[in-house]
């Protein structure tokens, strides 16, 4: 474990073997990180994050604060859980679910670009690609295999289906579910069904 001085870490927090925490991060209350991870400098991750092992989080990623959502209470007990060997680029935003006991889900060997936003309660699958500055509102499910443009905009509830691929700045809203191939001109969106979301 490689934890640089200026870096604060909460004695709650769990940190295995081979971490390796950067400058002025900051690990909170009830945090676990698996080993092999890598924390780089500014990152916040707080609190009741759970971490699995061989993660790369870049600098400035916040994981765990608290959502955007106005009905939502400081006083609720809510999570994020994080599998493994994901990278996590800089700046990425992450937030704990909403509803009192709920978590927001990220699965293994995913890539989120820098500047990507994780809303809260969303369930990501695994080997997922999420470009840059792409925004997931709250509780959107992303399937295995998906690739989501740079600057995508997912309205909340959405549904992306497995190996789905969205074109860059496209807007995906409410009512456009399971989406498998979606591009920027509303007329031109293919193979799209109205599955909605719970």
């Amino acid at each position: 474990m490689k934890i640089h001085p200026t870096a604060i870490v909460d004695p709650t927090a769990k940190i295995s073997a081979g971490v390796a925490i950067g400058p002025y991060a900051v690990i909170g209350a009830r945090v676990v990180i698996g080993e092999r991870s890598t924390i780089e400098s500014h990152v916040v991750i707080d609190p009741d994050v759970t971490i699995g092992s061989g993660n790369v989080i870049g600098p400035g990623a916040i994981i765990g604060t608290a959502p955007q959502d106005l009905s939502f209470s400081s006083e609720r007990k809510t999570y994020v859980a994080i599998g493994n060997e994901n990278v996590i680029r800089e700046h990425c935003t992450i937030h704990r679910g909403s509803a009192e006991g709920s978590v927001t889900k990220i699965g293994g060997k995913n890539l989120l670009m820098a500047g990507a936003h994780v809303g809260h309660n969303c369930e990501i699958g695994n080997n997922v690609i999420i470009a840059n500055n792409c925004l997931l509102g709250g509780h959107v499910s992303v399937d295995d295999g998906a690739f989501l443009g740079g600057a995508c905009v997912f309205h909340q509830h959405m549904c992306v289906g497995r190996f789905a691929i969205t074109q860059g700045a496209s807007e995906i809203r409410s009512g456009r579910a399971r989406i498998s191939r979606f591009r920027r001109e509303r007329e031109k969106a293919g193979d799209l069904s109205t599955q909605a979301r719970g």
